[in-house]
């Protein structure tokens, strides 16, 4: 992918090279709600999460506490995303509600 950065040893995706540059914008005027999707402020009925750190990195779904504390990383937990900007991480990056 693309928009990935290997940061101690995993391929994560810094949130602020794919958020879109209206995101402000667009929560404003829509409103944050429950599912405003993290990279373009629209809402969204998807199902679909990614996980955030602290440190402003969407990380692989695949990669749990005891590997982010390993890996100096904090979650900060998991956000909507819309299907079009689920395109831009990678199924990788993806979480999926059952």
């Amino acid at each position: 992918m693309k928009n990935t950065i290997n940061h101690n040893g995993i391929e994560v995706i810094n949130l602020e090279s794919i958020r879109s540059s209206k995101y402000e914008d667009t929560v404003e005027r829509l409103g944050e709600h429950s599912n405003t999707c993290f990279v373009c402020g629209k809402r969204t009925a998807q199902k679909t999460f990614v996980h955030y750190t602290v440190e402003g990195y969407l990380i692989p779904a695949d990669i749990d506490e005891t590997e982010l504390q390993f890996r100096n990383l904090e979650s900060q937990g998991c956000f909507p995303i819309g299907s079009e900007c689920a395109k831009k991480v990678g199924r990788q990056f993806l979480i999926e509600e059952k």
